[in-house]
């Protein structure tokens, strides 16, 4: 599908290079996420690109996918799908594919956004027992920080306060808090600003994947 979208852009060789240049970027970036944003320029750099592609590359495929399929409705109804679709549709290959592009590139702006300024979310729970309790307990529940791949020590430290704003009674870490290097808490405050977080009646975790994915055998 790439190459009937690009095809008429480029040669064979050079659509062929630079697709074998984006194939390379992920395994490349997981090598080199090591220390993420708080990584030299240079791993930084070829990280971002790694994991930009890998997400651009899962949902452009999705998207495909779903286009094909309605291709394909359309041809056994004789065409009558197509006719229900606005004029602006694509209805080419190269069209559609371009279309893509810009689609996934808006998806993954969105989603970027959101990941920088994330947004609290509350939720009433009512249980079953009564509680002697002057008022409702407030808990807050922080999960998949993936501290080091994009969550920075500045991202910590902005977190740390925003949680701390909401004077919680209990804090609970619902696992991946770092995503692949425990070197890199050696290296970084990333200790200390995770013991920022206060709450009333404390702070408690568990371990995700990630944590057990990057553990040391000899410390655990």
């Amino acid at each position: 599908r790439g190459w009937q979208t690009f095809g008429s852009f480029m040669s064979m060789p050079l659509y062929a290079s630079v697709v074998a240049f984006l194939g390379l970027l992920y395994p490349a970036a997981f090598i080199m996420l090591d220390q993420g944003r708080e990584s030299t320029p240079l791993p930084k750099a070829i990280a971002y690109l790694g994991y930009y592609w890998a997400a651009f590359f899962f949902y452009a495929v999705m998207t495909v996918l779903t286009i094909d399929f309605f291709r394909l409705l359309n041809r056994v109804s004789m065409s009558r799908l197509e006719a229900l679709l606005p004029q602006s549709f694509p209805t080419n290959l190269p069209a559609a594919g371009i279309s893509v592009v810009f689609f996934v590139a808006f998806l993954l702006t969105i989603g970027t956004i959101l990941a920088r300024f994330p947004r609290i979310r509350r939720y009433p729970v009512v249980l079953a027992k009564s509680l002697k309790l002057e008022k409702p307990l407030k808990v807050v529940v922080l999960s998949d920080i993936h501290y080091g791949s994009l969550v920075s020590s500045a991202d910590l430290n902005i977190m740390s306060n925003a949680v701390n704003s909401l004077e919680p009674d209990i804090i609970l870490l619902a696992g991946d808090i770092i995503d692949n290097s425990l070197d890199l808490i050696r290296k970084t405050p990333f200790s200390h600003q995770i013991s920022q977080l206060k709450a009333k009646y404390g702070v408690f975790g568990v371990l995700g994947n990630h944590e057990y994915a990057n553990a040391d055998p000899d410390e655990t």
